[in-house]
């Protein structure tokens, strides 16, 4: 009788182990369905890497040619860092709106992946203020600090 009530004790406690296994892993899986897919933290992050990226290409271009420049201006100019540039943002999720004119110029990121949703502006002065997806950045936009 002895022995019969150790294996019964032996056996409910595995099975309230198991159980308690298990309901550990749904409460898991329940909190990894809801977790934050969207990061606006490392969208802005992401951002101001690629519009830092291309105002500094637009600074290196600056200062070979004496002028700022656009990437419809790019045929036959040795202004390599701007057109990489632009194809890193690009590939990154974000569409770049690039005007220059002598020593001015503007760059705008504007989200074209479904995972990007801010929008960022910036020119020669590095200042970058921040926008979304339907309502893109501009000069008169809040600075991101």
């Amino acid at each position: 009788m002895r022995n019969y009530i150790q294996s019964l004790t032996r056996r409910s406690t595995r099975i309230s182990l198991c159980l308690a296994l298990a309901a550990s892993l749904v409460w898991l899986g329940v909190i990894w369905q809801r977790r934050e897919r969207y990061s606006l933290y490392r969208d802005v992050r992401d951002g101001q890497r690629y519009i830092n990226l291309i105002a500094n290409a637009e600074r290196t271009c600056y200062g070979r040619l004496g002028r700022y420049i656009s990437p419809a201006d790019l045929e036959g100019v040795s202004c390599d860092n701007l057109r990489q540039a632009t194809s890193e943002t690009q590939k990154a999720g974000f569409s770049s709106e690039i005007h220059a004119e002598g020593p001015h110029f503007t760059v705008r990121l504007i989200p074209s992946s479904k995972t990007r949703l801010i929008s960022l502006y910036s020119d020669e002065t590095g200042n970058i203020r921040f926008g979304t997806r339907d309502a893109l950045a501009t000069s008169a936009s809040p600075l991101l600090h």
